[in-house]
């Protein structure tokens, strides 16, 4: 199962070359598009932003409002499952902050259902105070919380309530949580206007602690707010976190395993970055580099129509952090010269 990025290339007739006229996603039958909603990622060097009032995000994560408070950071960070590529501070939460990202309604029923569910993600270190510990908290319905006897849940508001997570949160160490909405391809009900699923969710590892039925409804849709981290959106007292937060991340799409952060996901997604197309008569050539990881293999496929592909490569070694594969077309893809469009797309391997 791959998920790929995908570049259109047409051929220009005047300039005789293959030119980029889009880049986005194209994905398989059966796999659905991951987009970051939110994923903040700071450093020591960020400390000047952050008391100001803006927290960084990460790759293609927008970076987030810091909208109660004033926040600080701190060099006590998590080691357990931390991918390399991690900011090295955590963010100090003590019971006056929460960080907003921009826009509103991020996890509507209808995202939800296009991306086939949702992923929270955290690391945190809980200090023993605090009410409602709303640590990501979509819109004040879906939100991932602690309460003050440490006992971790994620709450679907009026949809099917409150799941208990977790009974094991030490005050005063460092823990990863995450859950996974897995939408069940089903409409949105035309009455309840809920939508249903499994949730599985995961606790100091990448190994799934369990898998329950779930519902969402629209609630928190109509609300018309936004995601917090720390807090409550409106920055509701009670939900306020005591304690530190790394590396939170809101995913739209049912993260698989290997795609969580917990083991070394950087959650950065894979772009093609530059594509050259040489027309030597004696050796056409279309080159791709690409953001990658290394000891990763790549799976490289071309189509003509975007309907069939046909694979060039399924196990492409990575050249580290950026990787170029070179599609020489002759001999074994001759047809391929008097090409007037190709498509080409990039996935990882499993």
């Amino acid at each position: 199962m791959y998920s790929f990025k995908t570049v259109i290339m047409k051929k220009d007739t005047h300039l005789s070359l293959v030119r980029v006229i889009a880049l986005t996603h194209l994905i398989p039958a059966g796999i659905y598009a991951q987009t970051t909603v939110l994923h903040y990622s700071v450093n020591d060097t960020d400390e000047a932003t952050v008391t100001g009032g803006t927290v960084p995000g990460a790759g293609t994560s927008p970076d987030g409002t810091v909208a109660f408070g004033t926040l600080t950071l701190s060099d006590d960070v998590p080691t357990e499952g931390v991918p390399a590529e991690s900011g090295n501070r955590s963010m100090v939460f003590s019971l006056t902050q929460a960080v907003n990202v921009p826009g509103t309604q991020q996890l509507s029923n209808e995202a939800v259902v296009e991306a086939g569910g949702f992923t929270y993600e955290i690391w945190f270190k809980w200090d023993g105070l605090g009410n409602l510990n709303a640590l990501i908290d979509y819109a004040g319905t879906e939100k991932f919380r602690m309460n003050s006897s440490g006992i971790l849940d994620f709450n679907f508001d009026s949809g099917s309530g409150p799941q208990e997570l977790s009974t094991e949160v030490t005050v005063d160490e460092w823990h990863y949580a995450a859950i996974v909405f897995t939408h069940d391809g089903e409409p949105i009900d035309e009455v309840s206007l809920q939508i249903s699923g499994t949730m599985t969710w995961y606790f100091d590892s990448n190994e799934p602690v369990d898998t329950v039925p779930v519902t969402k409804d629209d609630f928190g849709d109509s609300l018309n707010r936004t995601i917090a981290v720390g807090g409550h959106p409106l920055g509701f007292g009670a939900d306020f976190v005591s304690g530190l937060i790394y590396e939170p991340r809101v995913s739209l799409g049912a993260l698989e395993v290997n795609e969580l952060l917990y083991g070394g996901s950087s959650g950065e997604e894979l772009e093609i970055s530059s594509l050259v197309y040489d027309a030597n008569p004696a050796d056409p050539t279309v080159s791709l580099t690409w953001n990658s990881r290394g000891g990763k293999n790549y799976v490289i496929e071309y189509s003509r129509d975007l309907n069939s592909w046909d694979e060039i490569d399924d196990a492409y070694p990575s050249g580290g952090d950026e990787t170029t594969f070179s599609h020489h077309f002759l001999p074994d893809f001759e047809d391929l010269v008097g090409a007037e469009r190709l498509f080409y797309r990039v996935g990882e391997a499993e």
